[in-house]
């Protein structure tokens, strides 16, 4: 698209508007860099009669995980060069349904109907993953990374403006 070779200032914000003809499916962006870099991506859309935006950053490396899904039914997209993975859905029924994702710079799998939870395995190195959701009311993203590490602290700190909220 024309920016090999733009050198940008550490530390500046940049707006890079790209006017692609993409038909209205999936995309994915890759970007390349010999230094680190923030980016993201924002996407206005329309699902269902209602328009949306989608904002989507950068996201680390996928690695095997389990998600707890029920309700979602989410399209799961994964990135790279060279995508290998196995996806094993666990429905609301006890049933398991295996798959094996592959693919270059782009993959996309859907979770099935009355899907509970999904484990990601064999992850092939230089794979990145990200989901959708969509409803009625919209569309949300979220990237594939495993939960959060629970936090503790000795004493809590919080002050009046926690009620405020």
């Amino acid at each position: 698209v024309g920016l090999d070779g733009r050198t940008i200032p550490k530390g500046t914000v940049i707006d890079v508007p790209l006017n692609p003809i993409i038909a209205p499916s999936t995309f994915a962006l890759h970007l390349h860099s010999d230094q680190p870099i923030v980016a993201g991506v924002y996407s206005p859309l329309t699902i269902a009669g209602h328009r949306d935006i989608l904002w989507i950053s950068a996201l680390p490396l996928l690695v095997p995980m389990t998600l707890a899904v029920k309700g979602l039914q989410p399209t799961l997209f994964f990135t790279g060069d060279a995508i290998s993975l196995k996806i094993k859905a666990r429905l609301n029924s006890g049933t398991i349904l295996n798959s094996t994702v592959s693919g270059s710079d782009i993959a996309v799998w859907k979770a099935p109907a009355n899907c509970q939870s999904i484990t990601i395995s064999n992850v092939r190195s230089g794979v990145y993953g990200q989901a959708l959701a969509t409803s009625a009311s919209g569309i949300g993203f979220f990237p594939l990374v495993p939960a959060s590490t629970v936090t503790r602290a000795a004493i809590p700190s919080s002050n009046i403006s926690v009620i405020n909220r």
